[in-house]
């Protein structure tokens, strides 16, 4: 690699809210609120606002981002400096894009603040927001994305164990995450009774298969009942043709959406290199996941990341969960 960025953790959290009892009648389950942030819609994108250098600014919550992000021409207008690393590309939807690092003296969000950090400027912005806040900040703790109520909370689980964290109290599904050697969070879930392994974005603004997850299901682009729908476009350079397709089933965990309209677009496919120490022909760069659930999936449900579980707990809140629209979506990296 011909760089690498530096990637540090808040010097501190915000002081602690009052622990509150994760399951009324436990008073040994407690949960230690850490931090909050506020979502908002922005479209179909979820958004927070923050502060770099006291500059504010509009960022994705973007689980698919390994490191919080900023576009290129919106650390310009910010007037940072930024630095080449190398030979080191940002890989996304559309292709790949060089990437520059950028110290910032403080980076704020909610009521947490990082000093003395550094972030990856690379790319285009897409749509309103400049920049993304990334997975790595997003899973210091326990997370809570509760977008259906236009929160983001941070817990320190302390003994609570098994669905104690479902705090709320309504019914839930669950799934282990699959161990990644990186920040990524994914599931295995199942369309059309077949596994599929999805990784969960919120940076993506509707869920998109990919041809192969497509095919896991049984369903190929010349399937009968896929619709082409037009481009999908994401921080590359290229667009990507996407399609639709009625699935008979999607489910998570114990929870099943019957009917469910979904895109397929080979998001990943110009993410190749070229091995020349082994062949001419160019190489997928990426593990890409088979599916991404995207902020559809998340304004729709209450979702617990527990970290120290290695789990996932979803709660259905109402609304539809796969809505696909025209025109067709942008999806980040």
């Amino acid at each position: 690699m011909g760089g690498s960025v530096r990637n540090s953790m808040f010097v501190a959290l915000a002081m602690a809210t009052a622990a509150t009892a994760a399951r009324a009648g436990d008073p040994h389950c407690q949960h230690q609120e850490v931090g909050e942030l506020v979502a908002s819609a922005d479209g179909p994108t979820i958004v927070t606002d923050g502060e770099i250098n006291g500059q504010p600014v509009r960022l994705t919550i973007d689980t698919g981002s390994d490191v919080t992000m900023l576009s290129r021409n919106s650390a310009k207008e910010l007037h940072l400096p930024m630095r080449g690393l190398g030979g080191d590309d940002v890989a996304g939807v559309g292709g790949a894009s060089r990437r520059y690092s950028v110290t910032v003296k403080s980076l704020r969000v909610g009521n947490m603040e990082e000093r003395g950090g550094e972030i990856v400027a690379s790319g285009r912005s897409v749509g309103a927001a400049q920049g993304s806040l990334g997975v790595r900040f997003l899973t210091q703790s326990d997370v809570e994305f509760d977008l259906p109520h236009g929160k983001v909370r941070f817990f320190r689980p302390g003994t609570c164990e098994g669905d104690q964290v479902v705090y709320w109290g309504e019914a839930y599904a669950v799934e282990p995450l699959l161990p990644t050697p990186g920040y990524e969070l994914l599931v295995n879930v199942k369309v059309d009774g077949r596994p599929v392994t999805a990784q969960l974005d919120t940076g993506s603004e509707v869920s998109v298969l990919t041809p192969h997850g497509a095919a896991r299901a049984g369903v190929s682009l010349g399937s009968r009942g896929v619709v082409k729908a037009g481009k999908i476009e994401g921080s590359g350079h290229e667009k990507v043709t996407s399609y639709v397709n009625m699935f008979d089933s999607f489910s998570f965990g114990d929870e099943t959406i019957k009917d469910a309209r979904l895109w397929i677009a080979d998001l990943f496919h110009a993410d190749m290199v070229m091995d020349t120490a082994r062949s001419f022909m160019p190489e997928r760069e990426l593990d890409a996941p088979d599916m991404l659930l995207g902020a559809d999936f998340f304004k729709s449900h209450r979702v617990y990341v527990s970290l120290k579980q290695r789990k996932v707990y979803v709660s259905y809140e109402g609304g539809p969960v796969f809505q696909p629209e025209s025109p067709p979506p942008a999806v980040k990296p």
